[in-house]
């Protein structure tokens, strides 16, 4: 067992989470807007508050609707959310046997995986890098932008650079 792959289980463990909590807090956001704004609609609630018909309530609360509901359907948060969290389960098992048994050969655990199913875009890796790093006592040379701090804060993580 190498250090590097002790690295990179780490690693995919914290990229996994990291991403399944983004995309679940995400998804979570649109169903509550859809039902917010839905609920309105189904209310009318035009005909509580007649200032805002002056507004086009309806027809703005149906494009949120609508552009939330579009959103869902293209990016599939809930999806992404649960192969990321299936993954991060398995890490998980992989890092606890490891843990009873150092000898554990990481690579061949990790072979048998089904990673080629969920795409991580790029904003996450250095926020898994910088978070493994912390873990695992290793020299951190990631530096993140208010972006990433932004992400990584909304994903259950921070770091007090």
């Amino acid at each position: 067992m190498t250090n590097d792959s002790e690295f990179s289980l780490f690693y995919a463990h914290n990229l996994t989470k990291i991403y399944g909590t983004f995309n679940s807090r995400i998804a979570n956001i649109i169903t509550f807007i859809q039902i917010l704004f839905g609920s309105s609609l189904a209310l009318d609630v035009t005909k509580t508050f007649p200032l805002l018909s002056d507004y086009h309530w309806t027809f703005w609360t149906g494009a949120i609707v609508t552009a939330t509901a579009i959103l869902s359907f293209v990016y599939k948060f809930d999806e992404k959310a649960l192969l990321s969290n299936q993954l991060y389960r398995h890490y998980g098992s992989i890092i606890s046997k490891y843990r009873h048994n150092p000898a554990l050969d990481i690579d061949h655990e990790m072979l048998n995986l089904p990673i080629d199913e969920i795409k991580i875009v790029g904003a996450f890796e250095d926020i898994a890098y910088k978070r493994t790093a912390i873990q695992l006592s290793r020299d951190d040379h990631i530096k993140l932008d208010y972006y990433q701090c932004f992400i990584a804060y909304f994903s259950g993580d921070s770091f007090n650079d």
